[in-house]
């Protein structure tokens, strides 16, 4: 079938593994939704993460984040990083494991090894705040210049010199407000 006629329903059954589609293709897709209420506190932490094992040699990544700050009844001097990285193999709980795929000058709150792709000071406060998220999308094309068959991870860290509600904001449970965290891979013919 010309690459012209392939539609979302035939790319459901999979793409075969000697395809040579063209540079741009989306070869695959893989997401990982969460309905939580996330509690940072004084430190960092990987709050979700997503893996696929690429299909063709020297394919790209875009990695797709959607994440709910939320916010505090009271204004709180507490910094916040949000940083993504990826690593090959398998998953760890050390964030200097993972390479950094972004922006690295942000000083105010880092994430160790990864630096941050956002950086604040002070929570989000004042009248209904404690009610309220604020939503953050970000969108990074990767190049981990792999071979086909190799494992990628990649994960999304927060980091903190106080408290903070990640999914749900400080005044809600995960059952009563908030918004849903996302992150999506999408695995892209180089």
């Amino acid at each position: 079938m010309p690459v012209s006629q392939i539609n979302s329903n035939s790319l459901a059954t999979g793409v075969p593994a000697k395809a040579n589609l063209p540079t741009g293709s989306v070869l695959q897709v893989v997401q990982v939704s969460q309905n939580v209420r996330f509690l940072l506190n004084t430190s960092a932490a990987k709050i979700n993460e997503a893996n696929l094992t690429t299909s063709q040699t020297n394919s790209k990544i875009l990695a797709i984040l959607s994440c709910a700050i939320g916010g505090n009844n009271a204004y709180a001097d507490h910094d916040l990083g949000l940083a993504i990285g990826y690593k090959t193999g398998s998953a760890s709980s050390t964030s200097t494991d993972y390479t950094a795929v972004h922006y690295q000058g942000y000083s105010r709150q880092v994430v160790a090894g990864l630096g941050s792709f956002y950086a604040n000071d002070t929570t989000r406060s004042g009248d209904g705040s404690i009610y309220w998220t604020e939503e953050k999308t970000y969108l990074k094309l990767i190049s981990p210049n792999q071979s086909s068959g190799t494992n990628i991870y990649v994960s999304f860290w927060g980091s903190t010199d106080g408290t903070y509600y990640l999914g749900s904001p400080s005044g809600s449970t995960e059952t009563d407000g908030g918004s849903e965290m996302s992150l999506t891979l999408l695995e892209i013919a180089g």
